[in-house]
């Protein structure tokens, strides 16, 4: 039975029913009579979110006793407003205002932030309401607040199904790899970048906003609070000084490289202080030193979910008011991005962000932009219509593809398995099932860890059939060591051979601000582990071990996790490691068959 402040949460459904009456009539009152209640008071506590909240950069990673209390809150919050919308004809001012109060009240974040944001966000959020009767609180909170088991959602317009053509090969055992060609590309891989241009070295590191370091932030209370040079463990994104040097020692390491893929996310973690402009600017900045740095060496990017302003919010494209639409976004990629792609490609990124290239005979590039799928964008809530059109348009270029004889490598930021919305995670699942044989490999990004994803038969969970590598980050957001990833790929079958994983330390590096970080090799995947290849079948035996071996599972983790300083002192053990092989062989959200195989002895 789980409690706070005395209420009874342990059925969850019951429990949060009777708040969200409760609370909306004390809340009614409230406008009334300009008077709190002592029972109003009291919910607030009952609500009331803690402060280690604010900077969990993956819901998923939320503990489980605190799971139960967002969900709460987010039911109870939502149902308020839509009655206040729907019953009361409050106005978009009236209502930012009362969010604003209860954000503060709720501790969900600062004053600052919680006013800019509920700025950036309630026009979307007002046409969601007046556009969509059917939305209820029980749905939003079942798609906003996925991974803290607060759905799924009940309403059939949110579930969605792609046409899947018949044909493919049948599995019949794991997926194998293909003996070595005698010839590789290199391909570098750069992840989530958050650069933040309002990085002050020995600024505030120990803030109370979702991104600290920054010039106007004050000064830290003590030394121990003052921003390194070239980053910080805590809430901070990475100022422009330390991009330079990490893009220089790509180039100077591996200027042989082939081509890079770029998996999403310039912008900084600043997200209530963003404008189309300042992203914008930002972007432009990123896209200039990868000119400069880089040379000729094509490189092939995606879009995070904080390219966007809102951060997060994709609109569908039916969606044309210029104040509600990402057109702008999707206008001004096409035009960053013309260096490296043909303009085929482009009329697909100007329509939604994503594309498909051919960088040689046979190799096939997609690129998706699936931050559609992210449940923090709240066009999610316009239902899943608007979510098959580029799932289809992937199913049919690799069904071209397949016609082609051609390899293909798929490129994303959002993984699978727990930020993406599950129907979507579990078509594109059906997806990779019908292609394993042609797509050699997935890239993806946003989690900053370097982790992979092991995508199972979806019949039997029983056979491996392909692998998502994730490229980490530059950003030591939050608790991370920088790195970049280099991966040599055979250049027939485009199967990965293996991958290194560069870094430096961020201790070392702020102890010698005077000096440029000393990047190093920290592993060669395949001969850390042992392996023949990468290939599916020998990436399920070493799950196999993970599960088998705690040792080599920690071992795993610390590279998951880049052997960050504050992680290793706090340790995975237990629980920890469990979720450690969950995390990899759980590729479409809620599905935990896998996992369950694998610890039910």
């Amino acid at each position: 039975m789980t409690k706070q402040e005395g209420v009874d949460l342990s059925n969850n459904l019951v429990s949060s029913e009777k708040i969200e009456k409760e609370f909306y009539e004390e809340f009614t009152k409230l406008i009334a009579t300009g008077d709190e209640s002592e029972k109003l008071k009291s919910l607030y506590e009952v609500l009331r979110l803690p402060d280690e909240l604010r900077y969990i950069n993956d819901l998923s990673e939320v503990p489980e006793e605190l799971s139960i209390v967002y969900c709460l809150t987010c039911r109870t919050t939502v149902s308020t407003f839509l009655n206040l919308r729907r019953r009361e004809n409050q106005t978009l001012e009236q209502l930012s205002n009362y969010a604003y109060e209860l954000c503060i009240n709720l501790n969900v974040q600062t004053s600052t932030v919680c006013r800019n944001m509920i700025d950036q966000m309630a026009p979307i959020l007002l046409y969601l309401v007046d556009n969509y009767p059917e939305l209820s609180s029980y749905d939003t909170c079942a798609i906003v607040a996925q991974s803290e088991n607060c759905g799924p959602p009940r309403n059939e317009m949110f579930d969605l199904e792609i046409e899947i053509a018949s044909g493919g090969p049948e599995i019949t055992g794991h997926k194998k790899g293909t003996p070595y060609s005698g010839e590789f590309y290199k391909i570098i891989h750069i992840g989530d970048i958050h650069y933040d241009p309002d990085y002050v070295v020995s600024g505030n590191a120990n803030c109370k906003e979702p991104t600290c370091c920054r010039y106007n932030q004050g000064a830290p209370a003590n030394e121990m609070d003052a921003a390194g040079r070239w980053g910080d463990y805590r809430n901070c994104d990475m100022p422009y000084e330390m991009i330079q040097n990490a893009f220089r020692t790509m180039w100077q390491l591996h200027n042989d490289a082939d081509h890079i893929y770029f998996s999403g996310d310039i912008i900084d973690h600043g997200v209530w202080e963003t404008s189309i402009e300042s992203n914008i600017l930002k972007i432009e900045t990123i896209q200039q030193l990868m000119k400069d740095e880089f040379q000729n060496i094509p490189i092939y990017q995606t879009l995070g979910n904080h390219e966007a302003h809102p951060v997060n919010i994709y609109a569908p494209s039916f969606i044309t008011e210029a104040e509600l639409s990402t057109q702008w976004l999707y206008d001004y990629t096409a035009d960053a991005w013309f260096t490296w792609l043909p303009s085929e490609s482009l009329e697909t990124v100007k329509k939604g962000g994503y594309y498909t290239t051919l960088i040689a005979p046979n190799y096939r590039l997609i690129v998706l932009n699936n931050n559609e799928c992210y449940v923090d964008n709240f066009w999610m809530l316009a239902g899943s219509n608007q979510l098959k059109d580029q799932l289809q348009w992937l199913h049919d270029t690799l069904l071209r593809a397949e016609a082609n004889n051609e390899k293909v490598h798929i490129m994303r930021h959002i993984p699978s398995g727990s930020s993406c919305f599950r129907y979507w995670d579990r078509e594109y699942n059906r997806i990779i099932n019908r292609f394993y044989h042609i797509i050699s490999a997935q890239f993806e990004g946003h989690t900053h860890k370097n982790e992979i994803e092991l995508f199972y038969d979806t019949e039997n969970v029983k056979h491996a059939l392909n692998v998502a590598f994730n490229g980490g980050s530059l950003t030591t957001y939050t608790n991370l060591n920088p790195n970049f990833m280099v991966f040599y790929v055979d250049k027939q079958s485009l199967e990965v051979i293996d991958f290194e994983s560069y870094m430096f330390n961020l201790t070392e590096a702020n102890l010698h601000p005077y000096q440029n970080p000393h990047w190093f090799k920290s592993y060669s995947f395949k001969k850390t582990w042992n392996l023949p290849d990468l290939s599916p079948e020998s990436m399920n035996g070493l799950v196999e071990r993970l599960v088998a071996d705690d040792n080599e599972n920690y071992t795993y983790w610390t590279q998951r996790i880049k052997n960050g300083e504050p992680y290793l002192q706090s340790g995975c053990q237990g629980k920890c490691l469990e979720n450690n092989v969950c995390r990899i062989v759980t590729t479409s959200f809620g599905d935990n068959r896998k996992c369950k195989e694998l610890y039910s002895n």
